[in-house]
């Protein structure tokens, strides 16, 4: 996903420029003809697994857990996990999960309730 030398800056600055041209071509075809969606997922998937702790068991399996983690407390979007869910494919939920939440705008919400939560960032991230 990333090398161990992507910095941080790097990886905030491949978001920050991929949603910049968002934001100044808004339209359908820039998110289907150009692939807007998938950058941005790759952007937010970069970022996520930056850091994260390496265990015997696939990278997005680990994500997976995180965003369960994330959203369990919330009615709203653990039905959107329910929804998204692919035992046999936990990758493509993961992916449909950034894609959702980039699209409903709601990630940051999502994301936000890690801030406070020093023993979930202690267990997924070095």
């Amino acid at each position: 996903m990333n090398t161990p030398s992507q910095s941080v800056n790097s990886l905030l600055s491949s978001l920050k420029s991929t949603v910049e041209l968002l934001i100044q071509f808004r339209g359908d075809s820039l998110t289907t003809k150009y692939g807007a969606i998938e950058r941005l997922r790759l952007a937010i998937l970069a970022i996520l697994s930056h850091g994260l702790k390496q265990t015997s068991g696939d990278l997005y399996e680990q994500l997976w857990q995180l965003i369960v983690r994330l959203n369990a407390n919330s009615q709203r979007y653990i039905h959107l996990l329910q929804d998204i869910y692919h035992k046999e494919n936990i990758r493509l939920s993961v992916e449909q999960w950034i894609d959702q939440s980039v699209i409903s705008q709601c990630l940051s919400q999502q994301l936000s309730c890690a801030d406070n939560d020093n023993d979930l960032l202690q267990q997924y991230y070095d």
